[in-house]
């Protein structure tokens, strides 16, 4: 599962949880891309808003909290989310992307 929280209209926080369930552990490759996207956006959290964000990796969870707004947050928030709609526009029975708006 994939879910972005906006409040009035910008990101305020990013869950992804779970496994994909495509295939076996170590050989699933929809949760291998979701996760490289995860951690690719992650690094590019921590290097372009590194005071944005509060971040926070466990098994099978990684939560993203935004502390600041600001233009390069909502950007990085909307090229992360395009990259997990591109995964889910391939196994769309796989991944679950949900947005939410409060």
């Amino acid at each position: 599962m994939v879910q972005f929280k906006k409040i009035k209209n910008h990101y305020d926080s990013l869950i992804i949880s779970g496994h994909a369930e495509f295939a076996k552990k170590g050989q699933d490759l929809v949760c291998a891309g979701i996760s490289a996207i995860a951690f690719g956006a992650l690094n590019g959290f921590n290097e372009l808003a590194p005071n944005n964000f509060d971040i926070v990796v466990a098994d099978n969870l990684i939560t993203v909290s935004v502390v600041e707004q600001s233009e390069t947050v909502e950007q990085l928030m909307n090229f992360t989310k395009y990259q997990f709609k591109t995964v889910y526009a391939q196994y769309p029975e796989y991944i679950n992307i949900k947005v939410t708006e409060v």
